[in-house]
C-alpha cells in the first residue's frame, strides 16, 4: 500500500527545510562577514578558563558577564594594555589577553556542509514536486474514471430507453 503525504503536509516540510537552511546559511553568513569586516582586529576567540568581562579595560571594573571555559565570544580588537574588546549577546566589554585564545574557523569543511545540505534540500524539494506530480495525475486518472463510469451509465439507460420505445411501438404495431 502506497502512503502518500498531503499538499499541506509537504508544503510544511518544505517551509521547515527552507527555514532550517535559510536559519543556518545567515548565521555563518553573519559570522563570515563579521570577520571579513573585522580580518585586521576582529577574530572568534575561545576562553581558556572562567573569567569575567569588564565595562572597562581594568580588574576593578564593572563585570559584565562572566564566560565559563571553552565560551566562544567575537574579539573586535586588542587594546594597549592587555585586553581584548569583544562583544557577546550584543554586550561590548574587555577580557583579559591571557583569557582567551584564536579559534580556527574551518571554512572548507563549512563549505562543504552547506554543499550537503544544499544537495539534501535539492532532494527534498524533488522529493516533494514528485509527490505533487503523482497527486495531479491521480486526480486526473480518477476524473478520467468518473467520466468513463457516467458515459457507461447514460449509455446503459439512452440504450434501455430506446429498446423499450421500439419494443414497444413494435407491439404497439401488432395489436
Amino acid at each position: 500500500m502506497k502512503r502518500t503525504i498531503s499538499v499541506k503536509m509537504q508544503f510544511m516540510l518544505l517551509g521547515m527545510l527552507l527555514g532550517m537552511l535559510w536559519i543556518r546559511q545567515s548565521s555563518i553568513s553573519s559570522v563570515l562577514a563579521a570577520e571579513s569586516a573585522n580580518a585586521e582586529t576582529g577574530r572568534l576567540m575561545t576562553a581558556e578558563r572562567r573569567v569575567e568581562m569588564k565595562e572597562t579595560p581594568d580588574d576593578k571594573a564593572v563585570t559584565i558577564m562572566t564566560f565559563e571555559k571553552g565560551s566562544s565570544v567575537f574579539s573586535l580588537g586588542e587594546s594597549a594594555n592587555g585586553w581584548y574588546q569583544v562583544i557577546y549577546q550584543d554586550k561590548v566589554g574587555y577580557v583579559p589577553e591571557n583569557a582567551l585564545r584564536s579559534q580556527e574557523m574551518d571554512v572548507e569543511g563549512l563549505n562543504a556542509e552547506m554543499a550537503q545540505e544544499a544537495e539534501e534540500a535539492k532532494f527534498m524539494i524533488e522529493t516533494i514536486e514528485r509527490y505533487r506530480s503523482e497527486a495531479r495525475r491521480s486526480k486526473i486518472w480518477g476524473s478520467v474514471i468518473v467520466i468513463l463510469v457516467i458515459g457507461v451509465f447514460a449509455t446503459g439507460i439512452i440504450a434501455e430507453i430506446r429498446g423499450r420505445k421500439n419494443g414497444g411501438s413494435e407491439s404497439g404495431d401488432g395489436e
